[in-house]
């Protein structure tokens, strides 16, 4: 427990339910929840975050479903690489965001492969992605380079940690960024 009372637990739940929150309200004013949520009121605290983790957990579930049903996996000679085309099988502005779906979907599957796993969440202007820390060959900071290098035009962007991280491009260059990360993976 922390000096302030708060257990691990309530503070990895009391987290869990800002981002929620976060994503799902955007831009709207939400002081007065988030004072609720840091525990102002600690039996508030107690009922909003049961209430929210609920609410989270319910759609996670469903989330992993879709993710799960529509999965393209393909094993290769060193690892096992995990598509899925995010933005048709998530609904748009709803919680999780992109990237919570790809690495719950890598997460999933991970446990059923020896080989180390990668996944990519292909959206229409950005990829998400995330890799088993054992598949050395593989950099999302590499491929943003590489793209940014063989398509200018296509406004590459993003980056992240080596084994997770996103980019972003422009619609219009969807099928050649496609194109040139699965060229990338043909290098490592």
């Amino acid at each position: 427990a922390t000096s302030a009372g708060w257990s691990a637990e309530l503070i990895k739940q009391t987290a869990e339910c800002l981002d929620y929150e976060a994503y799902t309200l955007g831009y709207f004013e939400s002081r007065e929840l988030i004072h609720d949520l840091l525990g102002q009121d600690a039996e508030l605290q107690k009922k909003l975050v049961t209430l929210i983790q609920t609410e989270i957990k319910k759609q996670l579930d469903l989330q992993l479903q879709s993710l799960l049903k529509y999965a393209v996996v393909e094993e290769k000679e060193d690892y096992v690489l995990i598509k899925v085309a995010i933005d048709t099988v998530k609904k748009e502005r709803e919680y999780p965001p992109r990237g919570k779906c790809t690495g719950m979907l890598h997460d999933a599957l991970k446990k059923k492969y020896i080989k180390p796993v990668l996944t990519i969440g292909i959206g229409t202007t950005g990829f998400n992605f995330r890799c088993s820390t054992e598949l050395a060959g593989f950099d999302v900071n590499a491929v943003l380079t590489f793209l940014q290098e063989k398509l200018p035009y296509a406004q590459v962007d993003g980056g992240g940690h080596r084994v997770a991280g996103s980019i972003t491009f422009i619609a219009a260059a969807s099928a050649e960024v496609l194109h040139s990360v699965e060229e990338y993976l043909k290098t490592i």
